[in-house]
C-alpha cells in the first residue's frame, strides 16, 4: 500500500473509522498511515515532491501546466494535495502587484 504513494490513504483512514475492526487490523492500518506520513521512507514520493518544488520555483506557463496535471491526480493522495497547494501558491504570486 505504501508503494501507492498515498493514493490509498483516504480508504485506509475511512477503514479506521469502522467499529468492527479487530485490534490487529486497526494496528496494521495505523502503521500504514504512520509510515505513509514519513516522506523519507518513500524515496519515490520524496523525489516527486522535490520535482513539484522545482516546478513551482520555475513558475513558467509550462511548469504550471505540469503542476495542474499532477493536481488532478488521485483524490486525497499526498502528491495530489501538495500539487494543489502549489497551484494556490502560484496563483497568489501571479496575483501580486509587480514592483519595479
Amino acid at each position: 500500500m505504501l508503494a501507492l504513494h498515498g493514493s490509498a490513504l483516504p480508504a485506509v483512514a475511512a477503514a479506521l473509522e469502522r467499529k468492527d475492526l479487530s485490534l490487529e487490523t486497526r494496528q496494521r492500518l495505523q502503521d500504514v498511515l504512520t509510515k505513509a506520513q514519513d516522506v523519507v521512507s518513500l524515496p519515490g514520493l520524496l523525489r516527486e515532491l522535490r520535482a513539484l518544488e522545482v516546478l513551482e520555483r520555475i513558475g513558467t506557463a509550462e511548469a504550471r501546466e505540469v503542476v495542474r496535471v499532477v493536481a488532478g491526480g488521485a483524490p486525497g493522495a499526498r502528491l495530489t494535495l501538495e500539487a494543489q497547494d502549489c497551484l494556490r501558491r502560484l496563483k497568489t504570486l501571479k496575483d501580486l502587484p509587480k514592483t519595479q
